[in-house]
């Protein structure tokens, strides 16, 4: 399993620093287990969103009659919320919930390496290999492949792109890096656009590991127990949710363009 340490300053002084700023990184994107659909549901005027629960906090927005959001949490007659970058409160007698599935079932056709296969596994990344930190090359390998229908190695990563003295995979120009707290939505939208998700998850200690999400089993809700992965490191997790029983903090999404 690939367990990179996040990259630290020279200087004793910096290096607290620098391991206290990813600590507190961390924390402010662990993640949410689920997420649920809701609308705007007035009659005719939109629905206003505060900043506190109660009629005594001020007014961030007004969303019209049927905007879509996510409801985050409810409690009493308020319910919290997230539309696009605007996160508040409304209150829950305007809030619609749908009773049928919002979120259809996806299934691409990724392929599956592992990173411990012997065709690459002693191939050198940095002062490692792909067996030890490779799971970042061979998620992007997984995700190349799908991308082009063509037979796309780690080896192959290896070969064609760069990385720094660490190990580290300088991403292509055509990869895009994806770091909001909607990461829930926004994986959705992508795998619904055809496009595998690669994901990078940490542990408090600062270590990490990669994962690429290739389909969702479907539902009402959001949630990481029905995002379907292929986990380079083991065949046992299935699922996001088992994963993030052992990386718990959400750092990023990558995945191609177009």
């Amino acid at each position: 399993m690939n367990e990179r340490k996040a990259m630290i300053t020279s200087k004793f002084g910096k290096k607290v620093i620098g391991v206290i700023a990813a600590l507190l990184a961390a924390a402010a994107f662990t993640i949410a287990a689920s997420a649920e659909l809701g609308y705007v549901n007035t009659k005719q005027t939109g629905l206003n969103v505060r900043t506190g629960a109660g009629l005594t906090y001020s007014i961030i927005t007004s969303l019209p009659k049927g905007t879509q959001f996510e409801i985050l949490s409810q409690s009493g007659d308020w319910t919290n919320i997230r539309c696009g970058n605007i996160t508040g409160y409304v209150h829950s007698s305007y809030v619609g919930r749908y009773t049928a599935p919002q979120y259809a079932a996806i299934n691409l056709p990724v392929p599956y390496y592992t990173q411990y296969d012997s065709r690459w596994a002693s191939l050198r990344l940095g002062s490692s290999n792909v067996r030890n930190i490779g799971c970042t090359v061979t998620c992007t390998a997984m995700s190349e492949s799908y991308r082009t229908g063509a037979a796309v190695t780690p080896a192959t990563i290896v070969r064609t792109n760069s990385f720094t003295p660490g190990g580290a995979l300088y991403w292509p120009s055509h990869y895009t890096r994806y770091t909001g707290s909607d990461w829930l939505s926004y994986a959705y939208r992508q795998l619904a656009a055809g496009k595998p998700v690669i994901f990078h998850g940490q542990k408090w200690s600062g270590t990490s590991h990669w994962v690429i999400i290739y389909g969702y089993t479907g539902g009402q809700t959001l949630s990481a127990e029905n995002f379907l992965i292929r986990d380079p490191a083991s065949t046992g997790r299935t699922t996001l949710a088992q994963y993030l029983k052992l990386y718990p903090s959400y750092v990023k999404l990558v995945h191609y363009n177009g």
